[in-house]
């Protein structure tokens, strides 16, 4: 009998929290924000430095000492890879927590011409490169795979690239100083376009921060001077305008949904765009100011 029992308290233990999650999912289908907050309630583990991944056994804590902290300062950007999280340190590189091996580091590939002066943006690709733009530095910094230096897009100068998008053989850079998006050939990294500052004054970027394709290839860009969504084809030709422009909660319905994505919007930390897709359609979220 008490064999039983124990078999009952094993079944129920497991399907409480199975019923409560079941119970969690259908409210997040009534409510999208609700669901964020509870998703936000259960993501409950933070990186922050060293402590939080790597693990000192007392054997070497009392050969060696115990190991300084060493903390992300002003974290942005963030990507994984392969079991790896990139997070940009704006106050200082790329920031890598190896989630499998439990280790913490600087990302290696950062040191001479691959130095890094103020990361806020990083993507990869599905083969390992590395995109991280710094408008500081005034160049998208390339690395591969292995997080070695590759190449730098754009000379330093008179612009400031805040985001970096590769899609086929093409890298797409949002110049937050001109208004522009630029358009450079993957593998020469020679300019082979730019586009945001023709046409209707509708039509125009502002300060263009964030990009994001979609699966049919159109890219979308957040405009922190216009408080609204630009969308183009990825020839720069322009499509339309999401949000209002001055509350962008008018653009629900759209497919838009305003969510925490990246960062906070700030003058320092402009607004952020991702997009999934599913079998059903494209769906893309946006960090607008002053919501978290």
């Amino acid at each position: 009998m008490i064999e039983h029992l124990r078999h009952v308290v094993l079944v129920v233990g497991w399907w409480w929290p199975q019923a409560a999650a079941r119970r969690r999912a259908r409210s997040c289908r009534r409510s999208f924000p609700a669901c964020a907050r509870v998703a936000a309630r259960a993501v409950s583990r933070a990186f922050s430095g060293l402590k939080d991944i790597e693990e000192q056994s007392a054997f070497n804590r009392f050969i060696v000492g115990e190991k300084q902290d060493v903390r992300v300062d002003k974290p942005y950007g963030v990507a994984l890879y392969q079991g790896k999280m990139y997070v940009c340190d704006t106050n200082a590189s790329v920031v890598v927590f190896d989630l499998e091996r439990k280790s913490f580091g600087l990302l290696k590939g950062a040191v001479g011409h691959g130095k890094l002066t103020q990361p806020v943006n990083i993507r990869i690709e599905a083969d390992g490169t590395k995109y991280v733009a710094d408008p500081v530095r005034g160049q998208v910094v390339a690395f591969d795979r292995n997080d070695e230096y590759l190449k730098a897009y754009g000379a330093p100068g008179a612009w400031r690239p805040v985001d970096a998008v590769p899609l086929a053989d093409r890298v797409y850079v949002a110049d937050v100083a001109n208004g522009l998006i630029k358009v450079f050939d993957k593998d020469s990294g020679a300019l082979l376009k730019a586009f945001g500052d023709k046409g209707d004054p509708s039509e125009r970027l502002d300060r263009p921060t964030n990009l994001a394709f979609d699966t049919e290839g159109n890219l979308y860009v957040t405009d922190v001077g216009r408080f609204q969504v630009v969308k183009y084809d990825r020839d720069g030709h322009f499509k339309t305008t999401i949000g209002s422009g001055d509350n962008m909660a008018t653009s629900r319905g759209r497919r838009v949904l305003p969510s925490t994505v990246r960062g906070a919007c700030t003058p320092s930390t402009p607004p952020s765009i991702t997009c999934r897709s599913s079998a059903r359609r494209d769906a893309c979220w946006i960090l607008r100011s002053g919501r978290r």
